[in-house]
C-alpha cells in the first residue's frame, strides 16, 4: 500500500492503482464528506476496482473517481445499469450530484478511519449497515440542515 497526502495528482493516484495494482492510503483534505470524515485527521484506503466493478458495488459505497483532472471521494446513491449518481456526504440538494460511468471509478474505499479516528472496514455489517442508513436518510438530514441554517439566520439577523 503507498501513503499519499490528500494534494495528490490524478496521474499518481492512477498510475499506482492501476499499473501497480496496489491499493492507496489518501488522507482526506477536503469537507464535501463530513460529518463522516474529517478533513485532515481521516484517512481512507482505496483498493483497485475488481474487473467487472458494476456488479461489485451497491448503494452507499464510498468511490474514488476523476472528473479531468481532479480525483473526489463520493458515495453511491444510485444506480442505473451503467450509469451512477454520486454525492458527498455532507452535500445537499440535487445541483450536488454529479453522474458517472463505472469508467469513471479509480477505486473502491475498503478502510480507513472516520469521525476523526474511529477505524472502520467496509465489509463490516455496521459498517453497511451505516452506509445504507446514510443513504435512505437523506431526506430526514437535508431538512434538519435547512432548519438549523433558517434558525441561524434568524438568530444573526437580530443580534445586528
Amino acid at each position: 500500500m503507498k501513503e499519499m497526502d490528500g494534494n495528490i495528482s490524478f496521474a499518481e493516484v492512477e498510475r499506482v492503482i492501476k499499473e501497480e495494482n496496489r491499493s492507496v492510503k489518501i488522507m482526506v483534505n477536503n469537507a464535501n464528506m463530513s460529518p463522516y470524515f474529517k478533513a485532515g485527521r481521516d484517512y481512507v484506503i482505496v483498493s483497485p476496482p475488481p474487473t467487472d466493478i458494476l456488479g461489485k458495488i451497491s448503494r452507499g459505497d464510498i468511490i474514488l473517481f476523476n472528473i479531468g483532472d481532479d480525483i473526489h471521494l463520493h458515495r453511491i446513491i444510485h444506480y442505473f445499469g451503467t450509469l451512477l449518481e454520486i454525492r458527498g456526504d455532507g452535500m445537499y440538494g440535487k445541483k450536488n450530484i454529479s453522474k458517472i460511468t463505472g469508467s469513471d471509478i479509480l477505486g473502491i474505499v475498503t478502510e480507513g478511519t472516520y469521525r476523526g479516528g474511529k477505524p472502520f472496514r467496509t465489509d463490516t455489517f455496521s459498517w453497511k449497515f451505516s452506509a445504507w442508513f446514510w443513504v435512505h436518510s437523506y431526506f430526514v438530514r437535508h431538512q434538519f440542515v435547512r432548519v438549523k441554517r433558517l434558525i441561524k439566520k434568524v438568530f444573526c439577523r437580530k443580534s445586528l
